[in-house]
């Protein structure tokens, strides 16, 4: 308000904490937010009576939660009471308590791409249905495309190769590594790291920890799986696009949900095995912003406890390059970069604008990138640009070197457009555009983000360059600078 603001920050305890919001004249007269922590759990059983009536009957936790809880409020004044001043301030808490740091210079920007190794499908010998491995790209393969890539002047890539070992994408439980030999070989397999390696980038084998497969042979749903208040085992599915709801027609589509109990041997063992393969790089599917509480009375684990727990396990994993998909903020410290940052608003009603506050807090400090281009819904290459631009996003794509059709009737056509060759022009195309402008941005902190009108942003970074990008069909004039429709400007400046 005026010149004076209000940040807080969840210290403590962030892991059972919901955030309640609202403007004045609904519930109060008062523009409200703060946060709220669940102390008890509590659900519903269905009961079944002997005339078939049926009933819902409330159980609770036995134990209210008795850690502590700890909220931090920061008082902003003049130029720092706005939400450019709330993301240097809490950037700067981050910098102090050393989860921050600075990226090394590098000449270009890397361009993120996920790679679909191999597959499970159903397939049929005489008449007769079983699974099978489907390859989508060989390490050789892989390499093809990196020469394509090449080719057109991109060479630092960030490789998240998905789908490697124990069965493909949907693996089993990671205690051991089995590679799939359709692939390639180990030795193609460093090579390919290697490679990546000496040309600025990174080899980032994917791995999940938290959800594992529903189908996989052995894994014990009542030792190893989370438990609801009700004593059901956690399953965890996608949506089904037709229904909306978390089901799918597909069993290989079903996740079992890993209890924190679980999860540090299933992860030490997997890091005993990988060590082997001399491998600097491990990609985390789910441990960067997935936190399960197990409400089996035997032995219960609260979600901040079983945030410990994930904690634990990224310091063990810190060993390695580790690209960590989600990036919650207990994951930034062990991060050498991030994928699937948050690029969107949740389009609650009473929400205004969406502003890029998680990319003011870490840009300069980790790499990132969004959600892969060619996997959003409603792409559009001019204004996917302009929003790498506006939030300091790089470039990144899921491609294979086999067609997409090879995945029909499968878990996974949510890979619905993968072939590499259909989506090179456009990666290109974007690349060079972010490169051009971020290669002496990259490890530059955001000042500031303004924005002057509807579908007109500017980003200004600490060495007083501003990024300025106009979404909408006219031509806007920010100060004594024409921005073209559906285009961006560069103002240089002075720190």
């Amino acid at each position: 308000k005026e010149d004076g603001g209000v940040l807080c920050v969840i210290n403590e305890s962030e892991s059972i904490a919901t955030i309640s919001a609202d403007v004045a004249g609904r519930t109060n007269s008062y523009n409200f937010a703060y946060p709220k922590f669940l102390l008890r759990y509590s659900g519903k059983i269905e009961m079944s009576g002997t005339q078939g009536a049926e009933a819902d009957m409330t159980i609770v936790d036995k134990e209210i939660y008795k850690g502590r809880l700890s909220t931090q409020y920061c008082f902003l004044t003049k130029d720092d009471a706005d939400y450019s001043g709330m993301a240097r301030y809490y950037r700067t808490m981050l910098e102090n308590e050393g989860v921050l740091g600075k990226l090394e210079e590098k000449e270009d920007v890397p361009l993120y791409l996920d790679v679909l190794g191999a597959v499970e499908k159903q397939k049929f010998l005489v008449g007769i249905p079983y699974n099978g491995l489907v390859k989508m790209t060989t390490y050789e393969q892989a390499g093809q495309i990196l020469d394509t890539l090449a080719e057109n002047g991109i060479q630092n890539v960030n490789m998240k190769y998905v789908g490697w070992f124990n069965d493909g994408v949907n693996h089993d439980v990671p205690k051991n590594i089995d590679l799939i030999s359709s692939l390639g070989s180990k030795k193609q397999m460093r090579e390919l790291s290697d490679r990546l390696a000496q040309s600025g980038g990174g080899f980032y084998p994917d791995v999940a920890f938290q959800l594992i497969y529903e189908g996989t042979w052995g894994y014990s749903k009542s030792k190893d799986s989370i438990r609801y208040i009700d004593g059901w085992s956690g399953i965890f599915a996608n949506y089904n696009r037709a229904t909306m709801r978390m089901n799918s027609i597909y069993p290989s589509d079903g996740y079992n949900m890993v209890s924190p109990n679980s999860l540090p041997g299933i992860a030490d063992k997997f890091a005993s095995k990988y060590e082997k393969l001399g491998l600097d790089g491990l990609s985390l599917r789910d441990l960067g912003d997935l936190v399960f509480s197990d409400k089996r009375r035997s032995y219960p684990i609260s979600r901040p406890d079983a945030q410990a727990i994930v904690c634990e396990v990224l310091e063990k994993l810190s060993a390695k390059n580790l690209m960590i998909s989600g990036g919650n903020s207990y994951a930034l410290k062990y991060a050498k970069s991030l994928s699937d940052v948050p690029d969107s608003g949740n389009d609650f009603y009473i929400i205004d604008e969406t502003v890029p506050f998680y990319e003011m807090v870490i840009h300069g400090a980790i790499d990132y990138a969004g959600i892969a281009a060619n996997m959003r819904e409603g792409y559009d290459l001019q204004s996917e640009t302009l929003k790498m631009l506006e939030y300091g996003l790089c470039p990144r794509y899921v491609w294979s070197y086999e067609d997409s059709s090879e995945l029909s009737h499968s878990a996974y056509e949510r890979y619905y457009s993968t072939n590499y060759r259909y989506w090179l022009s456009d990666a290109v195309s974007a690349y060079q555009t972010v490169n051009e402008v971020y290669k002496s941005l990259r490890t530059q902190k955001i000042k500031e983000h303004i924005i002057h009108s509807d579908g007109v942003r500017e980003t200004v970074y600490e060495n007083g360059t501003s990024v300025i990008v106009n979404y909408t069909d006219k031509d806007a004039k920010v100060g004594n600078i024409t921005v073209k429709a559906k285009s961006y400007a560069v103002k240089e400046g002075r720190a």
